[in-house]
């Protein structure tokens, strides 16, 4: 304890009679409470700026709390997601997609009088960010008359269930055509796959 006295003793004699380090103490001094500032600054603008983020969301909840057509919207959203539901596929497990998807194929091709007509079942899997969906593909090949593809693409387009043409191949020289379809499932027991 008395080194500890003692270096305190010469260092108070020291700041008192040397002009450089009293200086020298001051700039520290100074340069940390500059620094203290800054610092304390910079938490005062984020804080003022999170301050304001939370009044631009008070001012949007408090317009969505005014709005008085939310019983409009609910109802619109619950017939757009029924129509929605009722485009895509129904099927109880993977199996059944698939004949759904080779069945409605088959019975299109047999409406456009296609010949030679090969049906082949493609892959299955769940639909990314759509939880349920399942995407069920399909490969149609036969061999057409004139005008028969351009029955075959207006009947793929206009199908009560949608169908989404993934490749699509027409050959006017060997009159044959190439389709992959894509269709959409709802209902499949992810336990099934």
């Amino acid at each position: 304890m008395p080194r500890v006295q003692s270096a305190l003793a010469s260092l108070g004699e020291e700041f008192t009679t040397n002009a450089r380090v009293r200086l020298g103490v001051w700039c520290v001094l100074a340069i940390v409470l500059l620094y203290w500032i800054l610092v304390r600054s910079d938490h005062l603008e984020a804080a003022r700026a999170e301050y304001a983020g939370e009044i631009v969301r008070l001012e949007r909840a408090q317009d969505a709390g005014a709005y008085e057509e939310w019983p409009d919207l609910l109802e619109l959203e619950r017939r757009t997601a029924t129509e929605l539901t009722t485009s895509f596929w129904q099927a109880e497990t993977e199996g059944v997609a698939q004949a759904r998807l080779l069945s409605a194929l088959t019975e299109l091709a047999g409406e456009i009088e296609l010949r030679q007509a090969r049906i082949t079942p493609g892959v299955t899997q769940t639909v990314d960010n759509a939880p349920g969906v399942w995407r069920v593909q399909a490969r149609l090949t036969a061999r057409h008359r004139n005008g028969a593809e351009l029955r075959l693409i207006h009947a793929l387009a206009t199908h009560p269930k949608k169908l989404v043409v993934d490749l699509l191949e027409i050959s006017q020289s060997r009159s044959r055509v190439n389709i992959l379809v894509s269709a959409y499932f709802v209902g499949i027991a992810p336990e099934s796959t």
